[in-house]
């Protein structure tokens, strides 16, 4: 599950179903010598249409998050994670209870 900087290709994002509590999401990070950092919204906040250039990796811990991706939306609830690969467009919508995620980049 392990992302590889410049793995993934431009518009290529991974999901992956699993649920994780919060101590397996920070074992996953670490497993994959990743550093995560936290960050939480409240309730239906909107991030408009960005990229970062670098690739995310990102685990929803509570509540819930739509990513709204060139190919369709991802949403993630607690456990989920995706993968959004270097300058690849994106949006995302915090769900009705806010939201708290945690991100590292692969660089």
């Amino acid at each position: 599950m392990a992302v590889v900087p410049g793995n993934l290709r431009p518009g290529e994002v991974k999901s992956y179903a699993a649920g994780m509590r919060r101590e397996e999401i920070k074992k996953a990070f670490a497993d994959e010598g990743l550093s995560p950092h936290s960050w939480s919204n409240s309730a239906n906040y909107s991030y408009h249409e960005h990229s970062h250039d670098y690739d995310k990796v990102l685990y929803c811990v509570k509540g819930e998050v739509t990513f709204h991706l060139k190919d369709g939306d991802v949403v993630l609830h607690p456990g989920r994670r995706v993968d959004i690969p270097a300058g690849a467009p994106h949006a995302a919508t915090v769900g009705p209870n806010g939201v708290e995620c945690m991100e590292a980049a692969v660089r």
